[in-house]
Formats: structure tokens, sequence, C-alpha cells
């Protein structure tokens, strides 16, 4: 388990805020996690004021919740990868 970003580790443009806009809806999202690379299985995020994990499991993002909205984690981790470049 990664270990999660605490105010005085973090560099400055982790835990800013990354606006989304997915199907009408518009949504911040922050990073929880100190590293993220393009071979991430694993992403902490708040949603909304929501702590909310993601997981890739080789076909696509989804949320480990359960929730049945494959589209929107795989739209999020689009944003996520643009922005930090991975």
């Amino acid at each position: 388990m990664e270990e999660l970003i605490s105010a005085e580790q973090k560099p400055a443009y982790i835990g800013l805020p990354l606006r989304i806009t997915f199907a009408g809806s518009d949504h911040e999202l922050r990073l929880l996690q100190k590293e993220v690379d393009r071979y991430a299985h694993t992403l902490r995020i708040r949603l909304d004021d929501e702590p909310h994990i993601l997981v890739n499991s080789g076909d696509g993002w989804r949320f480990e919740s359960g929730a049945d909205n494959a589209a929107f984690a795989q739209a999020i981790w689009h944003a996520v990868s643009l922005r930090y470049r991975l």
C-alpha cells in the first residue's frame, strides 16, 4: 500500500485541484498518493470531497468500490495522465 501524502512531503503540484467535466457534470479531484506513473495499477483520489480508489486490471480503469462507471474512471485517468505527463 502506498503512503499517503502529508502537507510537509508533497511537491507543490501534487494536491492541486484538477477539474474534470464528464457527461455535463463538473467535478474536482485531487491525488492522494505520492507517486503516480504510467504503469500504476491503483490510483487514490479525492473526487468531490470523497475518497476513491481507481483500479486498472489490464482492461481499463474502474472504481474499486464496484461503481459501474468505467467510462468515468477512464476519463479521470486520462485527465491525470495529461496533467502529469504520464
